[in-house]
Protein backbone atom coordinates (compact mmCIF):
# COMPACT_ATOMS: atom_id res chain seq x y z
CA UNK A 1 0.00 0.00 0.00
CA UNK A 2 2.81 2.60 0.85
CA UNK A 3 4.40 2.15 -2.24
CA UNK A 4 1.36 2.51 -4.32
CA UNK A 5 1.11 5.89 -2.66
CA UNK A 6 4.37 6.40 -3.49
CA UNK A 7 4.18 5.96 -6.65
CA UNK A 8 1.36 7.99 -6.91
CA UNK A 9 2.60 10.65 -5.30
CA UNK A 10 5.76 10.31 -6.98
CA UNK A 11 3.45 10.65 -10.44
CA UNK A 12 1.53 14.16 -9.15
CA UNK A 13 4.66 15.46 -8.39
CA UNK A 14 6.16 15.05 -11.76
CA UNK A 15 3.21 16.84 -13.42
CA UNK A 16 3.18 19.27 -11.33
CA UNK A 17 7.00 19.94 -12.10
CA UNK A 18 5.95 19.71 -15.42
CA UNK A 19 3.42 22.11 -15.11
CA UNK A 20 6.05 24.76 -13.52
CA UNK A 21 8.73 24.31 -16.18
CA UNK A 22 5.97 24.51 -19.13
CA UNK A 23 4.44 27.39 -17.62
CA UNK A 24 8.00 29.88 -16.93
CA UNK A 25 8.34 31.49 -20.03
CA UNK A 26 4.71 32.55 -20.10
CA UNK A 27 5.30 35.11 -16.96
CA UNK A 28 9.55 35.54 -17.54
CA UNK A 29 10.53 39.15 -19.11
CA UNK A 30 12.91 37.61 -21.16
CA UNK A 31 14.37 34.14 -22.51
CA UNK A 32 17.60 34.81 -20.00
CA UNK A 33 15.14 34.88 -17.01
CA UNK A 34 13.50 31.97 -17.89
CA UNK A 35 16.47 29.51 -18.21
CA UNK A 36 17.60 30.61 -15.11
CA UNK A 37 14.82 29.96 -13.40
CA UNK A 38 14.53 26.73 -14.55
CA UNK A 39 18.08 25.79 -13.94
CA UNK A 40 17.58 27.19 -10.73
CA UNK A 41 14.31 24.71 -10.10
CA UNK A 42 16.43 21.98 -11.58
CA UNK A 43 19.35 22.18 -9.15
CA UNK A 44 17.49 22.80 -6.24
CA UNK A 45 14.91 19.76 -7.22
CA UNK A 46 18.00 17.49 -7.87
CA UNK A 47 19.58 18.94 -4.36
CA UNK A 48 16.44 17.98 -2.62
CA UNK A 49 16.07 14.73 -4.93
CA UNK A 50 19.58 13.50 -3.97
CA UNK A 51 18.77 14.54 -0.29
CA UNK A 52 15.32 12.37 -0.49
CA UNK A 53 17.42 9.41 -1.56
CA UNK A 54 20.42 9.71 1.44
CA UNK A 55 17.03 9.73 3.73
CA UNK A 56 15.27 6.39 2.87
CA UNK A 57 18.50 4.51 3.75
CA UNK A 58 17.39 1.69 1.32
CA UNK A 59 19.57 -0.07 -0.82
CA UNK A 60 17.07 -0.71 -3.43
CA UNK A 61 17.35 1.53 -7.05
CA UNK A 62 13.31 2.13 -7.56
CA UNK A 63 12.73 2.60 -4.29
CA UNK A 64 16.04 5.64 -4.57
CA UNK A 65 14.23 6.48 -8.02
CA UNK A 66 10.92 7.20 -6.35
CA UNK A 67 12.33 8.78 -3.75
CA UNK A 68 14.57 11.15 -5.88
CA UNK A 69 11.78 12.03 -8.52
CA UNK A 70 9.34 12.62 -5.40
CA UNK A 71 11.49 15.08 -4.04
CA UNK A 72 12.36 16.74 -7.25
CA UNK A 73 8.82 17.13 -7.89
CA UNK A 74 7.95 18.50 -4.52
CA UNK A 75 10.22 21.61 -4.97
CA UNK A 76 8.43 22.97 -7.90
CA UNK A 77 5.49 22.97 -6.12
CA UNK A 78 5.72 26.32 -4.64
CA UNK A 79 6.61 27.68 -8.46
CA UNK A 80 3.69 25.93 -9.99
CA UNK A 81 1.18 27.36 -7.48
CA UNK A 82 2.20 30.88 -8.01
CA UNK A 83 2.28 30.11 -11.97
CA UNK A 84 -1.25 28.55 -11.65
CA UNK A 85 -2.42 31.84 -9.56
CA UNK A 86 -0.63 34.32 -11.93
CA UNK A 87 -2.38 32.18 -14.90
CA UNK A 88 -5.84 32.89 -13.61
CA UNK A 89 -5.51 36.16 -13.34
CA UNK A 90 -4.30 36.72 -16.71
CA UNK A 91 -0.61 37.98 -15.83
CA UNK A 92 1.64 37.39 -18.15
CA UNK A 93 5.14 39.02 -19.36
Amino acid sequence: MATAFNLILMLVVLAIAAYAQYRIPFHSATQRQATLARIILAVVGIAVGWTAILWTGVDQPLVQLVAFFTGFGIVHIPAAFILWSKRLRGVHR
